[in-house]
């Protein structure tokens, strides 16, 4: 299975600077142990590997920062509102 290069790139954009770091801590807590240079491999939309726990860890985090933004964006509308 792969991702089409458009994902790929949506995925590289989304994520966060240091978030190989951050995908690596959620793996091991998973007892899933990759390099912080084969993540990196993974998320490069220009020289691509598939690794699916390291894309669904990529995309949890920005689920994660996803949800973050829209709470804060209902905190401030409810303020913008009084």
């Amino acid at each position: 299975m792969k991702i089409s290069t458009e994902a790929h790139k949506l995925l590289k954009e989304k994520l966060p600077n240091g978030s190989a770091s951050r995908i690596k801590e959620r793996l091991e807590r998973k007892n899933l142990q990759f390099s912080i240079g084969y993540i990196y491999k993974v998320i490069d939309p220009d020289y691509p590997e598939y690794n699916p726990d390291i894309i669904a860890e990529a995309i949890a985090i920005i689920d994660s920062i996803d949800s973050a933004v829209r709470e804060q964006e209902a905190k401030i509308f409810k303020i913008c509102q009084v």
